[in-house]
């Protein structure tokens, strides 16, 4: 018995697909696998960012109890271009000739705590300094760490020097507590911005997290008062 033409046509359309039902099935495969990738990776750079945004809140608090805090108990603060050596380096046996004054900016900031009671001639002894400073090692205008040191207990023979005499050598930061992983200075070029000299300053940094291909920053600003110590 013979099979007919279109009999056989049938058979063969029964066997596999059409091209054109091949190329509209690896479309549809291809949009819905384009979908797929794309909702992942939403989901990732989400994910990423909601956990450095958390990061760059949990720094904030930071900053503000080791900055605020130490700066309300302080009686004087002084504001420097940079730790460095010349900071602590007397001029003809004096210090104090690189503090900043009213309305400059830097990126350092010593906090000076003194003592209730005065020396007729002397003063008021100094008990305790703390510095906060941005990394002087990284190169201006990339991210550094913001550190912090703090001499406790200064010692009575150590009481009524100049604050810049009781700073630790600039060879000590490796020892220094990180406060900040990655900060930018502000548009003002430094950390600090000197509001009203020796008393009170704002710190104006940008808070960075993430790689260099995917950063989450934030930029935050900060007021600090010394309490105006005793003279």
């Amino acid at each position: 018995m013979k099979t007919s033409l279109n009999t056989r046509r049938g058979l063969d359309r029964a066997k596999g697909f059409t091209l054109v039902e091949v190329l509209l099935a690896l479309s549809i495969t291809a949009v819905m696998a384009g979908m797929a990738t794309y909702l992942l990776v939403e989901t990732g750079r989400s994910t990423y960012v909601a956990s450095e945004k958390m990061s760059v809140n949990r720094d904030i608090r930071q900053v503000m109890n080791s900055i605020v805090e130490n700066g309300r108990e302080a009686d004087k603060l002084y504001l420097f271009d940079t730790y460095e050596a010349l900071v602590y380096t007397p001029i003809d046996g004096e210090y104090g000739h690189h503090r900043l004054s009213e309305k400059q900016s830097g990126d350092f900031i010593l906090l000076v705590y003194e003592g209730s009671v005065a020396s007729s001639s002397l003063g008021y002894p100094i008990e305790k300094i703390i510095g906060i400073y941005r990394d002087p090692t990284v190169p201006a205008g990339n991210e550094a760490p913001v550190k912090m040191f703090t001499v406790d207990s200064v010692a009575t023979a150590d009481a009524f020097k100049d604050p810049e005499e009781l700073i630790p050598d600039i060879s000590n930061i490796p020892n220094h507590e990180t406060i900040l992983d990655l900060s930018e200075d502000s548009s003002a070029g430094g950390l600090f911005f000197s509001y009203k000299e020796n008393s009170s300053f704002i710190f104006n940094a940008k808070i960075v997290h993430g790689g260099s291909s995917r950063k989450v920053t934030n930029t935050y600003n900060l007021t600090i008062r010394a309490r105006g110590g005793y003279n």
